[in-house]
């Protein structure tokens, strides 16, 4: 599904990058996510 190989292809940037930065990709993964899933999880 979208949700998972967007996840996947955020994984791979989290992984590579440096504390300051993936705190911040973390942050947007997770409001990208959430506005995503919202309609399905009310």
């Amino acid at each position: 599904t979208m949700t998972v190989q967007f996840f996947k292809a955020v994984l791979r940037l989290l992984l590579q990058a440096e504390e300051a930065k993936r705190r911040l990709l973390v942050r947007e993964l997770k409001t990208a996510l959430h506005r995503y899933l919202e309609p399905l999880l009310g």
